[in-house]
């Protein structure tokens, strides 16, 4: 008897020795670098180095918009976006674009957890749609992002407006607030570009609309 409780034992040890070393396994597992929500799968990345190759091509979206997947760059399209038809600077090609949906909760406009890679373009959106100013009106995007193995990282914040992204302003620091005013009426929408060689997580953020006086 006493025998084969030891056997049991045994047993029990080593399969839970193989669940850890599963489990430490996918915890160090990198991340494809394209625009993504921080979920428990990658909370662990969070400001960490990732070992993965840069070249990640194409992106695209689920049926919900929320998570994006990478296809190989040699035999799909470049990352494009209904939203974007022109960039400022015409020598940029983004590695990824992901549209993001904030949630509105008495005019502020909440931003999930998010974590993107260099030269991710992420969009953000209300319903699907931008956000309709007059001339004069200001909409601005306060920001917090978690520290990283990376000191100075860049993040790029603008607007794209008439299909066309604009050049926004480069924060460095782990919390800003963007201000655009607008020049002409119409929808604009506002982007984040990862200015880094590694992850930037984005830990809170909110985006508010303020009339002109």
């Amino acid at each position: 008897m006493k025998k084969r409780t030891l056997v049991i034992v045994c047993a029990a040890v080593v399969i839970l020795a193989g669940i850890t070393a599963i489990i430490a396994q996918n915890r160090n597992r990198p991340l494809e670098p394209v625009p993504q929500l921080i979920t428990s799968k990658n909370r662990n990345m969070i400001g960490k180095i990732n070992n993965v190759k840069s070249d990640t091509g194409y992106v695209t979206k689920d049926p919900e918009g929320n998570v994006v997947e990478s296809k190989n760059q040699n035999d799909q399209p470049e990352a494009k976006s209904d939203y974007i038809h022109t960039y400022y600077n015409e020598n940029f090609t983004p590695s990824a674009i992901a549209e993001i949906e904030t949630l509105e909760e008495d005019n502020i406009y909440k931003i999930p957890e998010l974590m993107f890679f260099n030269s991710n373009v992420v969009i953000y959106t209300q319903n699907k749609s931008g956000w309709n100013l007059q001339k004069g009106d200001q909409i601005h995007l306060t920001f917090e992002v978690y520290p990283s193995e990376i000191v100075n990282q860049a993040l790029e914040i603008g607007v794209i407006y008439n299909k066309a992204l604009n050049k926004g302003e480069v924060f460095q620091a782990l919390t800003g607030t963007y201000t655009y005013t607008a020049e002409e009426p119409g929808e604009y929408f506002i982007y984040m570009i990862g200015g880094s060689t590694e992850s930037i997580s984005l830990k809170t953020g909110e985006i508010t609309l303020q009339p002109q006086r």
